[in-house]
């Protein structure tokens, strides 16, 4: 029944746990045909040294077809063994011949006298791991009932009639009964609880290895460069990210000092490890030439490794490859001052432009009111026609540049007004 009831659980899960179950029932068959085998060995050799010792004269040969048929049986359950080993059913006949292989033992080596009746109690706890709690007392019925008989029909190999001592009899059948329910219990119930704990200990390993699966995965996953060392700088790991980013395998860098795998100058690690004792992370940048020649900007940051407890284990660096970030920071930077250079230079022309219109005005005015003639004359036109030509260049460059941005600064209106009417007043 508990074998039936197991079985309909297994067929309506997963897969993967029929295997696992088909191999658990394996596991359970060839673990019972092997304890067979040595637990009949041990009494032949015992009964015989016994029998030997004490019993010189008797005979030892029912002892010895018995074990032949003890050894007979184990030979048949292994030779039929690979069509019946995912069935239940052949563990449940297995034990009811055992039951009856230890009766027979029982009955051979004296009955109520024998010291062999402990031997119940193997099958009715193998019974108790393998069929549970209703197949260990049912087996526990089985040995009981055989044993009755056993020690109830016929003589006992020491003379004495069993049936003329009842209370004896009623006696060792109390005991026994006793004994074997009680084992029966017993062994159920540290076979569930061992079950139960095998199961937790089976989810927790699955858990720690699904865990380890994944922090692996997403160490290899990441695209920035892992390495690990010891106290003494020794590399231990590098992830994949490492490797692609400086060129090199984990075979060829691991044992190596860092300072050596990452270009850095003897002594770092001592500086470093001395910066980590007031900071949690240590940061630095330059420069790598890779295997191959090419050369790349790292960012590295280091920081120390511990174990749960705390206690330093060695060092983790942590890189990525910043030369794009690194080029482009360059180029904002140069077109920053660019920027800066072009800002400057449009306010130096608009400031070059005013005093370029003064002395254009000057000349104009000066020109209208001295009326030169000649050479004065020609020199005034130069200076109006270079005047004009230079403004035009500074208003395309103001054109060009940006346009800054206002910036208010006190003036003496008076002055700029004046300078403007006199302009206007001569301009006509």
């Amino acid at each position: 029944m508990a074998g039936g009831g197991r079985g309909g659980s297994t067929f309506a899960s997963s897969p993967a746990r029929q295997a696992m179950a088909i191999s658990e029932t394996e596991r359970q068959l060839r673990w019972l045909m092997s304890l067979r085998v040595g637990v009949v060995t041990v009494l032949l050799v015992a009964a015989f040294a016994i029998e030997f010792v004490f019993l010189p004269g008797g005979s030892l040969k029912p002892l010895f077809l018995l074990t032949a048929a003890a050894y007979g049986t184990a030979l048949c359950y292994g030779l039929i063994d690979r069509w019946f080993v995912r069935r239940r059913g052949f563990i449940v006949v297995q034990l009811v011949g055992d039951a009856l292989l230890v009766s027979l033992f029982v009955r051979i080596t004296g009955g109520i006298d024998s010291p062999m009746s402990f031997l119940y109690l193997l099958p009715i706890t193998v019974a108790a791991v393998t069929l549970f709690q209703g197949g260990a007392l049912v087996l526990a019925g089985l040995c009981y009932g055989s044993y009755a008989i056993a020690i109830t029909l016929g003589q006992g190999a020491a003379g004495s009639m069993a049936l003329q001592e009842p209370r004896r009899v009623f006696y060792s059948l109390a005991a026994h009964l006793v004994a074997m329910v009680a084992v029966a219990l017993l062994s159920t119930s540290l076979s569930e609880r061992l079950r139960s704990q095998g199961k937790e200990l089976v989810e927790r390993r699955g858990a720690v290895a699904r865990l380890q699966a994944l922090n692996e995965n997403i160490i290899e996953s990441i695209n920035s460069g892992l390495i690990t060392t010891d106290l003494r700088g020794l590399v231990q790991f590098v992830n994949r990210g490492g490797m692609e980013i400086c060129d090199f395998t984990s075979a060829e860098i691991e044992g190596r000092p860092v300072e050596e795998v990452l270009g850095l100058e003897a002594g770092f690690l001592l500086e470093a490890r001395g910066k980590l004792l007031s900071e949690r992370r240590f940061r630095f940048e330059r420069y790598f030439t890779t295997r191959n020649e090419r050369r790349i900007f790292l960012g590295n940051a280091i920081s120390n490794l511990y174990d749960r407890t705390g206690t330093p284990l060695g060092f983790i660096f942590i890189f990525q490859d910043l030369t794009e970030i690194h080029a482009l920071e360059q180029e904002v930077r140069l077109s920053e001052r660019m920027a800066g250079l072009g800002e400057m230079a449009a306010g130096m022309a608009h400031e070059l432009r005013n005093p370029l219109a003064a002395i254009s005005g000057a000349v104009q005015y000066l020109k209208t009111e001295i009326k030169p003639g000649g050479e004065a004359l020609e020199l005034m036109d130069i200076v109006l026609r270079e005047s004009q030509r230079l403004d035009h260049a500074i208003r395309d460059f103001l054109t060009f540049a940006r346009p800054g941005d206002f910036s208010p600064e006190p003036a003496d209106i008076v002055k700029v007004l004046d300078d403007n009417v006199k302009l206007l007043r001569r301009s006509g």
